[in-house]
């Protein structure tokens, strides 16, 4: 996984697909491979995240609210928030707050 970094119970990954179409890129030789033989321990991983939060959500950090998706921000971004991750509401914030497209479209409504 391009980015990938492995601390203790979770992953951190970042990627950036360098296009503007990412479910359209092509993937290089060996990538799915590289998933299925990673298998076991991404899914262990991610388990373990999950499970940690559902057995303890009395010690999670809650992150800002999102929408309809109050089971996810439970079961997923609540326990990695927790391990020390970022929060994707803010980096969606951030991203929407920095969109060229965005802004001109606002300034479109404001004008």
């Amino acid at each position: 996984m391009n980015g990938a970094v492995l601390r203790s119970d979770t992953i951190s990954c970042k990627l950036d697909a360098r296009c503007e179409d990412p479910e359209s890129r092509p993937f290089g030789p060996g990538f799915l491979e590289k998933i299925e033989h990673d298998r076991v321990q991404l899914l262990s991983a991610g388990l373990t995240i999950g499970r940690c939060g559902r057995q303890n959500p009395q010690d999670l950090k809650r992150g800002r609210p999102l929408g309809s998706f109050e089971t996810w921000c439970d079961w997923v971004r609540d326990p990695l928030l927790t391990l020390g991750c970022r929060d994707p509401v803010e980096s969606v914030e951030m991203l929407k707050a920095h969109d060229p497209y965005r802004q001109n479209i606002a300034e479109l409504f404001k004008t």
